[in-house]
C-alpha cells in the first residue's frame, strides 16, 4: 500500500507539473528543496489529478471482513440453540429463512459458541419408558445366561418377512448433464404399498446356521405349526449337525412371540431335554440384541439389495443362495458381539443402543 502524503507536498508537486517540467525534473526539484519523495509518488500523485480531470473517479475502498456487523449475537445464539434442541429440530434452509443469516454463520455458531454437532437419526424400533425400564431389569439376568463363552451353545432363531421391494435396490441418486433429457422412472424411488411377500425362519449359532423354513402364504404362525415346522427340523437336523455329540450343551433362545411361549410350546421342548430361555429371561422388545436381528436379516437384505428378479419364486431362490452364502466367521463374530450389545443396552438404561454414545 503506497505511502500517505500530505497537502503541501501534493500541492508542490502539481503546481510543479503545471509549469511544464517534467515527471524526473519535479522529483530532482523536490529533494533539492529537502522533500522526502519517491519518483514513484511524484507519477502516482501526477496521474491520480490527470485521470480525475478526464472524469475516472477512484473506486470505494471494500470494507474488510473486520469492519462488518458481527453477526454471532449474544441474541443469535440463543435463537439458534432453541431451534437446534428437541427430538426435531429445524434444518439449516429454515435457520437460514427465519433468522436470516448464512448457513456458515449457523455452521461457525453451532461448532465455535454451542459445540453441536448435527447427527443422522438411526432407524429403530419404537420402545415406550415402560418396556425400556423391563429390558433394563431383566438385561443383568440375561447377560447371565450368554456371559463367559455361554453364547457359543446358543441358537437364536427368529421369522422374518422378505418383500418385493427388498430386491431390485434402486439406488437414491441418479446423474444427469446439462440439457439432457432424463425419463421420469429415474427420478422417483418407489416402493410398492403392499408388496408380495414371504416369511422364513431360521437361526445362528456359533458354530453356523440352521436350515431356512419357509412359511407357506396365508399359514398363521400358531404354537403347533412352531412346534412342527420350525422346532422339530432344528432338533433332529441342526442341533446335532452344528453340535455333534454336545447336544445336551445347546440352548435355544427365540423372543416373546405368542407361538414361542405357550405352554404347549415350553412342554415339548422339556421333554425333549433341549435347554431354552423362556419369556421370563429374555427382555422382550429387544431386536438389537437379538443376533438374527442385528446381524443375519439385516445381512440379508443387503445382499438382496443387489439382486434382480419379478417374481417370488425368484425372491426365495435369492434368499436361498444369500443364506447359505453367510460366512462361518460372520456367525460366529456376531454371536459373538452379543454380550457387548447386552451390556450397552443395560448401560444405556433400556434404550435402544443404535442411539448409544461412547
Amino acid at each position: 500500500m503506497p505511502a500517505k502524503i500530505n497537502s503541501e507536498l501534493k500541492g508542490a508537486i502539481l503546481g510543479l507539473s503545471a509549469s511544464g517540467l517534467s515527471n524526473k525534473k519535479i522529483w530532482k526539484n523536490l529533494l533539492a528543496k529537502g522533500y522526502a519523495v519517491s519518483d514513484r509518488t511524484v507519477d502516482r500523485v501526477i496521474t491520480k489529478k490527470k485521470l480525475n480531470d478526464e472524469g475516472f473517479s477512484t473506486p470505494v475502498k471494500k470494507l474488510g471482513t473486520q469492519n462488518k456487523p458481527f453477526k454471532r449475537t449474544p441474541a443469535l445464539i440463543k435463537k439458534i440453540d432453541k431451534a437446534t434442541t428437541g427430538p426435531n429440530p429445524a434444518s439449516y434452509r429454515r435457520m437460514e429463512q427465519d433468522l436470516q443469516v448464512s448457513k456458515r454463520t449457523i455452521q461457525k455458531v453451532l461448532d465455535e459458541d454451542l459445540g453441536k454437532v448435527m447427527r443422522r437419526k438411526r432407524r429403530t424400533h419404537a420402545l415406550s419408558d415402560k418396556q425400556a425400564k423391563q429390558r433394563r431389569d431383566k438385561g443383568p439376568g440375561f447377560l447371565r445366561l450368554i456371559s463367559r463363552g455361554k453364547w457359543k451353545y446358543i441358537i437364536s432363531i427368529d421369522e422374518s418377512f422378505v418383500t418385493m421391494n427388498d430386491i431390485n435396490g434402486q439406488r437414491g441418486i441418479y446423474y444427469a448433464k446439462d440439457g439432457e433429457k432424463i425419463p421420469q422412472s429415474w427420478t422417483k424411488k418407489w416402493k410398492t404399498r403392499h408388496p408380495k411377500k414371504v416369511m422364513f425362519a431360521a437361526g445362528i449359532s456359533a458354530r453356523g446356521k440352521t436350515g431356512m423354513y419357509y412359511v407357506p402364504p396365508k399359514v398363521k404362525v400358531d404354537r403347533w405349526f412352531f412346534i412342527d415346522y420350525i422346532l422339530t427340523p432344528i432338533w433332529e437336523k441342526d442341533i446335532p449337525r452344528l453340535y455333534p455329540g454336545e447336544e445336551h450343551k445347546v440352548v435355544l433362545h427365540f423372543d416373546s412371540a405368542p407361538s414361542h411361549v405357550t405352554w404347549e410350546t415350553y412342554l415339548w421342548l422339556t421333554e425333549r431335554g433341549i435347554n431354552f430361555i423362556t419369556k421370563d429371561e429374555w427382555p422382550a422388545n429387544s431386536p438389537d440384541v437379538s443376533s438374527m436381528d442385528y446381524a443375519a436379516n439385516g445381512n440379508i437384505k443387503q445382499q438382496l439389495f443387489k439382486k434382480n428378479g419379478s417374481t417370488m419364486a425368484i425372491v426365495k431362490h435369492h434368499l436361498n443362495k444369500v443364506w447359505k452364502d453367510i460366512p462361518l466367521d460372520f456367525c460366529y463374530k456376531s454371536m459373538q458381539a452379543w454380550e457387548g450389545r447386552v451390556k450397552k443396552m443395560i448401560q444405556y438404561e433400556g434404550y435402544q443402543i443404535e442411539n448409544f454414545k461412547k
